[in-house]
């Protein structure tokens, strides 16, 4: 609820405290660890700690590589590696992130974000092509819902 409210540092020893409760009493790769690693990361990153973040993510990932945890771990790992450059590492997982976030179709919020992240990796690593191929799939109805983060769709055409 803290880091919902924008209360990153307040959350942090809290989701500390959590996750090492957790550790402590369930078996070492338990799938319900994964989510409090991933909530734990999320703070870290938000902090601006993503050299404790990136491990707890990968660990995440370790212990639950396609559950209800991991397309959200997989997406902000992914951001994370893109904006260290590290785009080889990010693509992937993107790509998965993607993959698993279009099951409910190409016009959820997730997908899209996911949409966009990925196709700026695209442009930065030389292939706008696929990248605009990208973003026209995945392009909402409405311009507007388009992620902030992401240039806008072409307007459409006058009648």
């Amino acid at each position: 609820m803290l880091d919902r409210l924008g209360k990153h540092s307040e959350a942090e020893p809290l989701l500390r405290e959590a996750l090492q409760l957790r550790r402590e009493g369930l078996p070492a790769r338990h799938p319900e660890l994964a989510g409090n690693l991933t909530s734990l990361a999320l703070v870290l990153r938000e902090q601006g700690k993503d050299a404790e973040a990136e491990p707890l993510f990968r660990e995440s990932l370790e212990i639950e590589p396609d559950g209800p945890h991991s397309s959200v771990a997989m997406h902000q790992y992914g951001e994370l590696l893109q904006d260290q450059g590290r785009f080889a590492e990010a693509e992937p997982l993107f790509r998965r992130t993607l993959k698993y976030r279009s099951q409910w179709g190409a016009q959820t919020n997730g997908s899209r974000r996911t949409a966009a992240r990925l196709a700026t990796l695209l442009e930065s690593t030389g292939r706008p092509e696929e990248a605009a191929e990208l973003r026209k799939q995945y392009a909402p109805p409405d311009p507007i819902a388009w992620p902030a983060s992401a240039p806008s769709p072409a307007p459409a055409p006058a009648r």
